[in-house]
């Protein structure tokens, strides 16, 4: 016996004493000496929160038909600590009258196996907690059996409870919104044709009419005739992301009809890399098809006319440690078939290295070419009227009349009175 590490052990049911072997002695540290050889012995070992275990197996198997009982509990040992046992005993003697006169049986150290499914439970107990941080439940069925398995978290992603939902194909595929349903369909069949993992996005339907997105993966097992043996995948409750994704796709495309609607390019220049960013609309604005451009330093200054660039350069080391301020100028830029474009420029720093250096510069541009040339033609016409009216002044100053001149500008009237010598 002591091969099996067994701590064998007979106790007289009338008088409660009790024998070991030596197995069991060693098997919790004891000496043959420091064991009492009677029941109440064994109880003084026995774990506070174990005690009624014993009892409680016995009591079963004297009310039950059968042959013997076990249980599981912990003993003291030696140095203080508690060893889990396993123990399994019988009647194995009785009296004429067909009572009981000796019971035996054997304990088991099972501390090692406790520890290890202590140490199991919470591993699951942890990936448990993971997966319902990640909103992600794991599934399988084994084809055979035709039995599905949901972890916790697949239930709780689809708000249905364990004790009335049956996990199977079928009740999975009930709960898949009417119109992604097609997609679940072919995605199958293709799972089934070429047997690699498969991901797929859907929507649900809970059970209180509450409409979820699914991220799955898929995988199948299948045996050497290519029949399939199991299925297993990976759920995940992407809900979040969704509607996020689309109030940004809702956000983005706001965005762009604003900026299309105002014919306003934007731009991006990352001053380490040399890497940029132009939009539609200042490709279109200035001529270019996007595959026509290289960015680099060296473009972006050759754009500007050459009598700005002083200007444009003194704007930006002004500015480029004003973080989140944006500043605002006006320069011309040259198109492709190398006219100039007046250009409003808003633009502002957006990153910095740790020393403060800037690193990127985004910014937009608005085409005010056309009101350059209204505001030239304005200032003409003020220079002609300016030199016509002087020009007058001079001629009645040669005259002897009085005159006036009267218009809706304050005052509106001017009096002049030739001098008389």
């Amino acid at each position: 016996m002591s091969a099996t590490n067994l701590g064998l052990w007979e106790q007289e049911v009338n008088t409660g004493k009790t024998f070991y072997n030596e197995n069991w002695y060693s098997m919790l540290g004891y000496q043959r000496e420091d064991v009492e050889f009677v029941h109440d012995f064994f109880l003084s070992l026995l774990h506070p929160d174990d005690r009624h275990i014993p009892d409680e197996a016995y009591e079963r198997y004297l009310n039950e038909d059968v042959d013997s009982f076990e249980s599981e509990f912990r003993l003291r040992n030696k140095e203080g600590n508690y060893n889990w046992i396993l123990s399994i005993a019988r009647f194995v003697e009785r009296d004429e009258q067909g009572n009981p006169t000796h019971l035996a049986g054997c304990h088991l150290d099972i501390t090692e196996q406790k520890n290890r499914e202590k140490k199991l439970s919470e591993t699951n107990e942890k990936l448990q907690q993971a997966q319902t941080i990640a909103r992600l439940g794991y599934w399988s069925h084994d084809v055979a059996k035709n039995k599905s398995e949901w972890t916790r978290e697949m239930f709780n992603i689809w708000e249905v409870d364990p004790e009335t939902f049956t996990p199977s194909p079928e009740n999975f595929r009930s709960t898949v919104h009417p119109d992604d349903l097609h997609i679940f369909i072919e995605d199958f069949s293709s799972l089934m044709l070429d047997k690699k993992y498969h991901d797929l996005e859907f929507r649900i339907i809970t059970p209180t009419g509450k409409v979820k997105w699914i991220f799955q993966s898929v995988s199948v097992i299948c045996d050497e005739n290519g029949q399939l043996v199991t299925m297993d995948g990976t759920a995940q409750d992407i809900t979040e992301r969704k509607e996020a994704e689309q109030e940004l796709m809702k956000t983005k495309k706001f965005h762009e009809l604003a900026v299309n609607a105002t014919n306003l390019g934007l731009w991006e220049f990352d001053i380490c890399t040399g890497e940029g960013y132009f939009n539609e609309n200042l490709y279109r604005m200035l001529g270019y098809e996007k595959h026509e451009v290289t960015f680099s330093r060296e473009f972006l200054m050759g754009l500007i006319h050459p009598d700005d660039v002083e200007k444009h350069e003194a704007n930006m080391k002004a500015h480029a440690m004003e973080k989140d301020k944006p500043y605002e100028t006006e320069y011309r830029v040259k198109a492709k078939d190398g006219s100039y474009r007046w250009m409003l420029a808003i633009a502002r720093f957006v990153e910095w290295d740790k020393n403060g250096n800037p690193l990127k510069i985004a910014g937009s541009h608005l085409d005010i070419t056309e009101r350059k040339k209204l505001e030239n033609q304005i200032y003409s016409l003020l220079a002609s009227e300016k030199k016509a009216r002087s020009h007058l002044e001079d001629m009645l100053e040669e005259t002897p009349l009085g005159y006036c001149i009267a218009g809706r500008q304050k005052p509106p009237v001017q009096l002049y009175k030739q001098k008389i010598s």
